[in-house]
């Protein structure tokens, strides 16, 4: 057997180690010409870390910050919710703030990709498939996963379906001080929102202002300035520490009536890309990488198996991502009511989600 992985991120790497632990063949191919620094923070749940090998985990807990709760503030900068994650860790362990750049490079060890590639012709074949990459080479696999993010090229080969824009979007940047270390830091506004997100190494924390528009946006620092200029916290410290550049987001969801076509078939945010207020995203790309490698070992109808058993576990997140994403777009009229949500359900709900997620194996 061997595998075509089109995509060296979390997903594609973690795959990548799933396969070589089980002996089967594979090439991994990225389009990017060489590695750089890539992203800013990422969450990484107990479901993630204990799937990766052991280097790789010793590596998140050594680097990343260990999160033990979650501040929830009002548009004003008074406390909405303060709660623990202490009943999480004690049931299933830590969850980690770590740089995305800092897991890519520890999944990259002992892995062989290929860069600057990219899948000119796929065509399937009877069980195989048939691949041109963009070096002109040709080369026949029994199986062809797309692990290549959100834009994906090899979604097209599986379906028609495209991501959809949810309504929000954001910026992120770093913000030049260390303010709680094992916290994350959470403000609702009116349609505004702000989080910050520890980092482990040096003085400063990821920070990211999102609002709800009914379109992409690309705009200047101004404009989201006016938005959260009514704010207050730490709001108006932030708004001065801005950047010249900072990155730019726009929320997108991918929600697929199949993640597999033939010997194709997607894992990670190519199948079903998320809002990120649950920060499952990088876990449930890791299971997904697990799940498919084990099944394709087993044989036999490997992908229905695979997406059987992810399906019902990764749109529970999704739905749940998308309630919480969705409350940040209320109007002002219904702040209220969203304040006695954040207040007396959400630590409920997001807990429920979460431990349920933890406590089921992939």
């Amino acid at each position: 057997m061997r595998v075509l992985i089109v995509g060296a991120g979390i997903a594609g790497l973690s795959l990548a180690h799933f396969l070589k632990e089980r002996g089967i063949s594979y090439d991994l191919i990225d389009q990017t010409p060489e590695w750089r620094t890539i992203g800013y923070n990422m969450l990484v749940w107990p479901n993630g870390i204990r799937l990766l090998p052991k280097t790789v985990q010793r590596n998140v807990t050594n680097k990343g910050a260990r999160i033990t709760g979650n501040l929830i503030l009002a548009e004003d900068g008074s406390v909405i919710q303060r709660f623990s994650f202490s009943s999480l860790i004690k049931r299933h362990g830590s969850a980690y703030q770590v740089l995305r750049d800092d897991l890519h490079q520890a999944l990259r060890r002992g892995i062989k990709v290929r860069l600057n590639t990219v899948v000119r012709t796929l065509q399937q074949a009877g069980i195989r498939v048939h691949v041109q990459f963009s070096d002109k080479k040709k080369k026949s696999y029994d199986f062809v996963v797309g692990a290549d993010g959100v834009d994906s090229s090899v979604r097209s080969h599986v379906t028609k379906q495209k991501p959809r824009f949810s309504g929000i979007t954001g910026w992120l940047f770093w913000y030049p001080k260390k303010t709680r270390p094992h916290e994350i830091l959470t403000q609702w506004g009116s349609g505004c929102f702000f989080g910050l997100y520890p980092h482990c190494k040096g003085a400063r924390s990821a920070a990211y202002l999102a609002f709800a528009t009914k379109r992409h946006l690309r705009t200047s620092n101004a404009h989201f300035v006016r938005r959260f200029a009514g704010m207050g916290g730490m709001i108006p410290e932030i708004i001065r520490s801005l950047p010249k550049k900072v990155y730019h987001h726009d929320h997108q969801f991918v929600r697929l009536r199949s993640w597999h076509k033939g010997s194709v078939v997607l894992i990670g945010d190519a199948a079903h890309c998320m809002p990120p207020p649950m920060g499952m995203g990088a876990s449930l790309a890791i299971e997904d990488a697990f799940v498919l490698a084990s099944e394709l070992k087993k044989g036999g109808h490997a992908l229905d198996r695979f997406e059987q058993k992810r399906r019902p576990r990764v749109e529970q997140v999704q739905k749940e991502a998308r309630f919480i994403e969705r409350l940040l777009a209320w109007p002002r009229l219904l702040y209220p009511v969203r304040k006695f949500m954040l207040k007396h359900l959400y630590q409920y709900l997001f807990m429920h989600v979460v431990d349920t997620i933890l406590s089921e194996r992939p």
